[in-house]
C-alpha cells in the first residue's frame, strides 16, 4: 500500500514538473511571437529615424558579386570584380520628405517567412549625418531581404514595395537582367 502511494506521489510531481513545463514553454513561445510581431514596427521606427536625422541620403543601383560569378562562371578571377554603379542618386529635400512619408505611411507588420536564396543585393541607400556615413541598408528586392548591420530585427513586409517605389521613380529598376547588365559594362575578368 505504502509503494502505491509512493507511486501516485511521484506520478503526480510528475504531472505538475510536466505541466508546469508545457505552461512555461507556451508562455516563452507566445512571448516570442508577440515580440517578433513588433519587430517591424520597431524596424519601421528605426528607418524613420535614419531617414529623419539624415542630412543626405543616397540611393545605387550596382552590380553585386553574384553577377560576376554567373556571367563569368568559368573564370577563376570572377569573384574579384570592381563593383559597377549603375545609377547613384543623392535625394533632394523634396525627395526625402516623400521617402519619409513612404516610410511612415508602410504598414509594419513583420515579414515572417525568408527566401532560402543567397540575397544578391543590387541598390543600397546609404544615410550621411554631418558629412558621416552612419549607416548603410542593401536590398535585394528578388528574394526580399534587406541588409542593414545597424538593425537585427525582421523588416516589415511593406519595406521592399516602399523601397521598390522609392528606386523606381529615381530612375532606377527594381530588376534587370542583371547578369546580362555586367556582361554589357564589364569586359571578363582575366584567369589566373
Amino acid at each position: 500500500m505504502a509503494s502505491t502511494l509512493l507511486l501516485a506521489g511521484k506520478f503526480r510531481q510528475l504531472t505538475l514538473l510536466l505541466v508546469l513545463l508545457f505552461a512555461t514553454s507556451s508562455l516563452t513561445a507566445c512571448f516570442r511571437k508577440e515580440t517578433e510581431a513588433k519587430s517591424g514596427a520597431a524596424y519601421k521606427a528605426d528607418l524613420i529615424r535614419a531617414i529623419e536625422q539624415s542630412d543626405k541620403i543616397i540611393v545605387t543601383e550596382h552590380s553585386s558579386e553574384m553577377d560576376f560569378i554567373q556571367a563569368y562562371p568559368d573564370s577563376p578571377a570572377s569573384a574579384q570584380h570592381t563593383e559597377i554603379i549603375y545609377h547613384k542618386h543623392a535625394l533632394t529635400a523634396q525627395e526625402k520628405e516623400k521617402f519619409l512619408t513612404d516610410a511612415l505611411a508602410m504598414a509594419d507588420e513583420t515579414q515572417d517567412a525568408f527566401s532560402a536564396c543567397i540575397s544578391d543585393p543590387h541598390h543600397s541607400f546609404s544615410f550621411y549625418h554631418a558629412g558621416k556615413l552612419t549607416s548603410k541598408l542593401d536590398v535585394c528586392f528578388q528574394c526580399a531581404q534587406v541588409e542593414w548591420p545597424q538593425n537585427r530585427r525582421a523588416p516589415p513586409w511593406a519595406i521592399y514595395d516602399m523601397l521598390a517605389k522609392t528606386v523606381n521613380v529615381l530612375g532606377m529598376h527594381d530588376e534587370r537582367d542583371w547578369v546580362s547588365l555586367v556582361r554589357k559594362k564589364a569586359s571578363a575578368p582575366k584567369g589566373k
